[in-house]
């Protein structure tokens, strides 16, 4: 068990982004930083197309939720209109 006050590896990764400039990034660092999260993006979007995601919105979509529960859409889909880019 942590004692009080004793920082763990997340918190400490934390406060160092938190603390993070980009004045203080070279741009080695900014430009791997925005590949890395490029990558991150593609690969969110490819598994999109996966048979368990589509199995997933398939039993989300098929399941109703009463009127009160209604904050959010009522169903999902991962496509995007034809007129309409991502970026």
């Amino acid at each position: 068990m942590r004692e009080a006050g004793e920082r763990t590896a997340s918190t400490y990764l934390a406060g160092f982004v938190a603390g993070l400039s980009m004045d203080g990034l070279s741009p080695r660092v900014v430009h791997e930083a925005k590949r890395c999260l490029i990558d991150t993006i593609g690969a969110a979007l490819a598994g999109t197309r996966t048979e368990e995601v589509t199995r997933l919105l398939a039993a989300v979509n098929s399941n109703p939720r009463p009127a009160a529960d209604r904050r959010f859409p009522t169903s999902y889909s991962m496509e995007v209109p034809a007129n309409r880019g991502i970026l």
